[in-house]
């Protein structure tokens, strides 16, 4: 049995954009709640996921098209999709780097229809590599490194692919950005963070007051960083109480977006510790988990891409890199405009991130989220 062999990857990513992207949200916290279990640090880019397994999409039928669309909550026309995610790529290529490719073995066919659709709806450049040789690993790796500025250098292994691969599709998304109102680095400092009910650690951690757009209810007090260029911003949920257990599972889509729909500007002081996070997943089970089941098996149906069924989904990679500091962040980014306020004269709103947080990178404008993660310990 032939293999199709899907990568989804991300150096930390912004965009998107209405309808036709608002399933990313919804899949995005799926995974998280999936992925993020352990309560440990965790960092991914649910765009990018998304961006790989829809060009993936379009070669699936039957069964395995619908639960790929329900998985991802995809619309039913996926040009729609595609559409959405370039007219999106196109507004934010000021910050940011965008990059598909499909790799194919060079003597498979694919259908004449599929591969328009990855090179002119995806734009996505198409070779030829062989996958049975050693090669094709570092020419792929080498690729990804190329469009991540060399922050993810070795996303596939020797054993991710062999003869029996027909099609790599993958996804690489690189974006930096400055704040709109960096930190001060001298007013930045070791301070106590909390990793357990008992324990704390020394970590770098930078502070700021200003004009910030920002939410309070009973669970959280949410803070917007906003970076230059856009409507893209740093997001930092902090539970009102240090939990240390389950964090993940007090977000869902629905308080995700009526938290981004409360922010308003407020004087606020900010304390946010300095951090780098990397992390690469192997998604099959967590994918399977969620429901996506008969395209990772021999029953698969694929035939959009080749017109046979001799095709099945062999590996779901998936790496990200996200790193803030008084700058700003390097990776994938979104971009959200802050707007100066004149002062009431009233204290400001206390801000101390120094327990376990939930962040995403989000354009506020289209409440897409770029990446989300779970700070539990600063490395």
């Amino acid at each position: 049995m032939k293999k199709l062999l899907l990568l989804a990857l991300c150096f930390f990513c912004p965009l998107f954009a209405d309808a036709p992207l608002s399933g990313v949200s919804g899949f995005g916290w799926d995974l998280f709640h999936t992925a993020a279990k352990n309560d440990k640090n965790t960092i991914f880019s649910p765009y990018s996921i998304y961006s790989c397994l829809s060009m993936t999409a379009a070669g699936a039928q039957g069964d395995t098209l619908t639960e790929m669309q329900k998985v991802l909550r995809l619309p039913s026309d996926l040009t729609q999709v595609s559409d959405a995610l370039y007219t999106n790529n196109q507004s934010l290529q000021k910050n940011l780097k965008i990059a598909n490719s499909l790799w194919i073995a060079p003597q498979f066919t694919v259908r004449a229809d599929f591969r328009k659709t990855i090179e002119v709806d995806f734009h996505a450049s198409v070779e030829n590599v062989d996958f049975s040789s050693s090669a094709a690993v570092d020419t792929i790796n080498q690729w990804i490194a190329q469009n991540t500025d060399q922050k993810i250098t070795q996303l596939f292994s020797p054993k991710d692919i062999d003869g029996s691969t027909r099609l790599v599709l993958a996804n690489a998304l690189y974006f930096s950005g400055k704040f709109l109102k960096p930190f001060n680095p001298k007013l930045t400092a070791p301070q106590s963070f909390w990793t357990d009910t008992a324990s704390t650690m020394e970590t770098p951690m930078m502070q700021d007051t200003g004009s910030f757009s920002y939410a309070e209810d009973d669970a959280f007090q949410t803070v917007a960083l906003p970076i230059e260029g856009g409507h893209v911003a740093l997001v930092v949920f902090l539970p009102k109480q240090k939990i240390f257990s389950g964090l993940s599972s007090m977000m869902t889509s629905d308080k995700f977006n009526s938290t981004l729909a409360n922010l308003a500007l407020q004087k606020v002081h900010v304390t946010l510790p300095k951090f780098t996070l990397k992390q690469r997943f192997d998604l099959n089970q967590i994918l399977s988990q969620l429901g996506l089941i008969t395209a990772f098996t021999p029953g698969a149906n694929f035939s959009g891409i080749d017109g046979k069924l001799d095709l099945y989904l062999s590996k779901v990679l998936h790496e990200a890199f996200f790193a803030v500091d008084e700058n700003g962040i390097v990776a994938t980014a979104a971009t959200a405009a802050s707007i100066n306020m004149r002062s009431t004269g009233q204290p400001p709103k206390e801000f101390s991130a120094d327990h376990p947080f939930i962040f995403a990178l989000v354009d506020l404008q289209t409440k897409i989220p770029l990446f989300y993660g779970e700070l539990s310990t600063p490395p």
